[in-house]
């Protein structure tokens, strides 16, 4: 699973460094990061499907019941826990949902592992989505996606 994972860093970095998003001294942190995370990413032995962009924007509700999923446009097979990249800022974004969410994933706590796999998962997110930042938004929105990126890259 973790080759996948790299193979995906790797052609989003190397799209970063041709759209002059990031410098050389700037990817290599992001690899050094990757790498100090790859035993977290070894624990995955079997892929599933995994929506990429899984967020309440993407979700058809009745109350606290999800009955549809919409936009597959970013699908994969991997880590469930891949979904979980935006969980976080769900909360800000809709106020107590958090709690909602793991119940419907059926999930209340996480494993150490599972919490460094989604923060790397996170990373790698971040990174495709300067990528997206530099081709289709302004530069001020491109130039903070990008300082998240880092921010977020730096805190691992």
């Amino acid at each position: 699973m973790g080759h996948y994972l790299q193979a995906k860093l790797s052609f989003h970095l190397s799209e970063t460094r041709s759209l002059e998003i990031f410098d050389g001294k700037i990817i290599e942190q992001f690899w050094n990061t990757f790498n100090k995370y790859t035993p977290a990413l070894s624990e995955i032995s079997t892929p599933h499907l995994v929506h990429v962009d899984f967020h309440f924007g993407n979700l058809l509700f009745v109350g606290d019941q999800i009955t549809g999923v919409v936009d597959f446009e970013w699908a994969l097979a991997g880590d469930p826990l891949y979904d979980l990249c935006r969980w976080q800022q769900d909360e800000e974004e809709w106020i107590g949902s958090r709690k909602a969410f793991l119940k419907g994933y059926r999930q209340s706590d996480f494993s150490e592992g599972e919490i460094k796999r989604i923060k790397i998962y996170q990373m790698i997110r971040n990174v495709e989505l300067c990528i997206v930042a530099k081709r289709h938004f302004t530069p001020d929105e491109e130039k903070s996606y990008r300082e998240i990126a880092i921010a977020q890259m730096k805190t691992l």
